[in-house]
């Protein structure tokens, strides 16, 4: 029986040529929501990157069997309501751990060494020097101990930078120096000079980083939140940074995104602000395709309990 696969993406003409034919697979691609609207009907699998799925599309998809999201977080599927128990959700854990990497320890430097500073100096032709901290010796905790939390711990390590973990399930993971419990949280950010967020956005993390969090930081410290806007307290935040209860912070995520003109985190000056770009790169769609190709194939052969990375309302069952 052939199947059909539906790529949803405001670029969805870019996988025309990723994407390898396979025997009994017809591929529609649908760049906004009208098409979406007009193809989901015919999809028993969906392929997202962007795109954020809806009630209403869901209420059309009468055939739909699988759904395979190009990003590591899920919950913008998982939180829709009307998300039918038997369709099964993959995620593409595992590709974004060196583009998350890298945007954290850019945050990090450019916070520590002031280089939105260094900017304004050079369209002014201001010529001023200061001392330039080093990564080198200083602490990270780092919150939520995943797969893209040990690529970048790897790299701090790399800048000789002693990473802790915080998790809820503690364990020996690779490149870390050491991984507590998140009640243990309060103690190590006393000694902590970054919190970098990477936690998964669920019930139980929702503002996991909030007045108290700020309160157990160093006031030279900074938060670097790459996770979901949702877990951090964005009015904590702001109150934490106007009363220099940290230094500064450097965010790609946000609770309303795009993040609103009026927001203050736009105009703070010791806040960085990323347009939520943690997991994109240049490679992001071709390592992305030939991840889901191999769970494609699965699919065709009927063969779904070999699935990489299934996700169940928002929890992994089964990871690579």
């Amino acid at each position: 029986m052939s199947k059909t696969l539906l790529v949803i993406d405001r670029q969805a003409d870019r996988f025309r040529e990723l994407i390898e034919p396979e025997p009994g697979l017809e591929v529609l691609y649908a760049c906004d929501r009208d098409a979406a609207v007009r193809l989901i009907p015919e999809a028993d699998a969906l392929l997202l990157l962007g795109f954020v799925l809806d009630s209403e599309l869901l209420r059309r998809a009468g055939k739909l069997e699988w759904i395979q999201t190009l990003t590591t977080g899920s919950d913008h599927i998982t939180g829709v309501p009307g998300l039918p128990p038997d369709v099964t959700l993959t995620s593409a854990r595992g590709i974004h751990g060196p583009q998350m990497a890298e945007l954290a320890l850019l945050h990090m430097m450019a916070l520590m060494r002031q280089f939105p500073r260094l900017l304004d100096n050079q369209r002014q032709r201001v010529w001023i020097q200061w001392p330039q901290p080093l990564l080198s010796g200083k602490t990270v905790a780092v919150l939520g101990v995943g797969a893209i939390a040990e690529d970048f711990a790897r790299r701090a390590r790399a800048f000789d930078m002693q990473v802790v973990g915080i998790s809820g399930t503690p364990r020996s993971v690779p490149h870390f120096d050491r991984v507590v419990t998140r009640e243990q949280m309060p103690e190590v950010l006393a000694d902590a000079d970054f919190l970098v967020v990477l936690v998964p956005h669920t019930a139980e993390t929702t503002k996991i980083v909030n007045a108290a969090t700020f309160a157990a930081m160093k006031p030279s410290a900074f938060l670097v939140n790459l996770a979901r806007g949702g877990v951090v307290d964005e009015e904590a935040l702001l109150d934490a940074l106007r009363n220099a209860t940290i230094a500064g912070a450097g965010l790609d995520v946000f609770t309303a995104e795009p993040l609103p003109v009026d927001n203050p985190l736009w105009t703070l000056p010791n806040v960085i602000v990323s347009p939520h770009i943690g997991g994109y790169a240049d490679t992001i769609v071709a390592r992305g395709i030939a991840f889901m190709q191999a769970n494609l194939r699965r699919y065709l052969a009927g063969d779904c309990s070999r699935f990489v990375n299934v996700v169940r309302r928002g929890k992994l069952v089964a990871t690579t």
